[in-house]
């Protein structure tokens, strides 16, 4: 068996030790540890920057959703308003037919005199006075509901 293990390491190839390391190779060392120091402090920086950037676009999703919970809010009120200033606008246009109706039914009883002089103002009085002018001069008894004189 010795003498398996002499031929072995006969056949194997010869290995010299590495060199030994001069000090411009020190250098060299030293500046890859140095640049592979500063990258991962670089490394730290930039990952600290990416949280506070993703604080802050979480802070402006926010920000966002409020605003569009807002908008809603908003158009909610507007929709409210609008259809409340559209049945404002039907109460009112059915209050100027109601109106018109009425005006219109007022005017059908009424008798307009013009020439006769009355020097009152007084409702009863000119209630009387009318009566008695119908009544003198187109012999008709009529009921007067209201008389009022213009000025």
């Amino acid at each position: 068996m010795a003498s398996n293990l002499e031929e072995l390491f006969r056949k194997s190839k010869k290995v010299f030790r590495s060199p030994n390391k001069t000090p411009n190779e020190d250098n060299k060392l030293d500046q890859i540890i140095k640049m592979m120091h500063d990258l991962t402090k670089e490394t730290k920086n930039l990952t600290t920057e990416v949280k506070e950037i993703k604080n802050e676009q979480r802070k402006y999703w926010e920000e966002l959703n409020d605003l569009k919970t807002e908008l809603e809010k908003v158009k909610q009120e507007n929709q409210t308003k609008h259809k409340e200033k559209e049945e404002m606008k039907k109460e009112l246009n059915d209050m100027k037919i109601r109106v018109q109706r009425l005006e219109k039914e007022s005017k059908v009883n009424n008798v307009v005199i013009q020439g006769l002089t009355i020097d009152t103002i007084d409702r009863n009085a000119l209630k009387q006075a009318v009566g008695n002018f119908m009544e003198k001069e187109m012999n008709s008894n009529v009921q007067i509901e209201e008389a009022h004189k213009r000025q």
